[in-house]
């Protein structure tokens, strides 16, 4: 029960609703009945592979492609009523889109004086705060083509952020950056919508990158939505095996289930899914070296295997490890150097996660 002195917290409110939205190229499906919110402040990545519908949602959003069904609001007003210029959204784009013959200010400025109802000393204003919240004052008087990939990507969203939207839409724009600083760019990308509050819809194809930025990833699979999840749940609790797979490495045990025993190949175990086909999602970082003659747990599963294959990662190794029944499996362990060819491995039954066979629907 609640105390008289505190609170619950408060349900973040939705800025933006997409409800049962369906896009068709010809007779191509593009997106299939897409239903999502937008919290207020939410940094959401849209994540998957080519193909998937991802772009085509934001294009949705911020008013370059009509829907064929469907519908969009934001702040209790129909978005997708409304042409592109009178939405509160503004996107950032894979190529940046910079003019090269103007200044980095004027870049940022430009979209501010073309409005031609905010005075002169306003945008000035609100021109350099925004190229301080990027960190590209001291560049203002440079053109794009003498600033670096990062820095042009930085006025590429001081150019967006002064316009104030209530939404920023953001399209793979770290993709043409190398990988140092494309590490470098999320972290601070990620620090400055927390700063400026805006809330970020962003879309990616690298899973790696939606786990460090997002609040929330919504995962598209042929213009459906598999998964919308914190990075942490996806990863953990993935629903599918087509999610399990997308989001990290995984192994997939198939297999049927009787009066609470999975039989998997040559693996059996404990289990509360219900009687009948099933499977479970090992993510390899779950299975360990058998270090001694007996399981370590009363769950323990145990089998003996062969190093096929092995990678260093730095502080880990990566195994491909050949059961006896021929399944091979991924396996992560602390970097070891040289191990046996034959080993013993484990893993707990809690970790082999049961998921819905993505391949039915498939």
């Amino acid at each position: 029960m609640t105390s008289p002195t505190t609170q619950p917290a408060a349900k973040p409110q939705s800025l933006l609703s997409i409800r049962e939205v369906v896009k068709t190229f010809g007779k191509l499906a593009v997106l299939r009945g897409i239903s999502l919110h937008v919290d207020e402040g939410e940094f959401l990545t849209i994540l998957g592979e080519s193909g998937s519908g991802k772009t085509t949602l934001l294009r949705l959003i911020a008013g370059f492609e009509r829907a064929d069904s469907g519908e969009i609001w934001m702040g209790g007003e129909r978005l997708d009523l409304l042409p592109p210029y009178r939405r509160r959204v503004n996107t950032v784009f894979q190529s940046y889109a910079l003019f090269p013959h103007l200044s980095v200010r004027d870049n940022v400025a430009y979209g501010l004086r073309m409005q031609k109802k905010i005075a002169a000393a306003d945008i000035d204003k609100r021109v350099e705060d925004a190229l301080a919240m990027v960190k590209m004052s001291a560049l203002a008087a440079s053109k794009p083509a003498k600033i670096s990939g990062g820095q042009q990507q930085r006025v590429a969203l001081a150019r967006a952020l002064v316009n104030r939207p209530r939404l920023l839409l953001l399209d793979e724009p770290l993709s043409a950056l190398d990988a140092n600083l494309r590490r470098q760019m999320q972290l601070e990308l990620k620090s400055l919508q927390r700063e400026v509050g805006i809330s970020f819809v962003f879309v990616t194809h690298d899973q790696e990158e939606a786990m460090v930025m997002s609040d929330r990833i919504a995962l598209l699979r042929n213009g459906s939505l598999e998964q919308v999840a914190t990075p942490r749940e996806i990863y953990s609790r993935p629903a599918t095996s087509y999610t399990a797979l997308f989001i990290g490495h995984t192994n997939l045990l198939r297999g049927h289930v009787e009066r609470g025993l999975a039989h998997c190949g040559g693996f059996q175990f404990r289990t509360s899914v219900p009687d009948g086909p099933a499977v479970f999602s090992v993510r390899p970082e779950h299975i360990r070296l058998a270090t001694t003659t007996v399981s370590s747990s009363s769950d323990s599963v145990r089998f003996r295997a062969r190093i096929v294959a092995h990678s260093f990662h730095g502080a880990t190794d990566l195994l491909q490890v050949e059961c006896a029944d021929g399944l091979k499996l991924a396996v992560r362990v602390p970097s070891h150097g040289a191990l046996s060819e034959q080993h013993d491995f484990e893993f707990s039954a809690a970790d082999a996660f049961a998921v819905r066979d993505s391949e039915e629907r498939s």
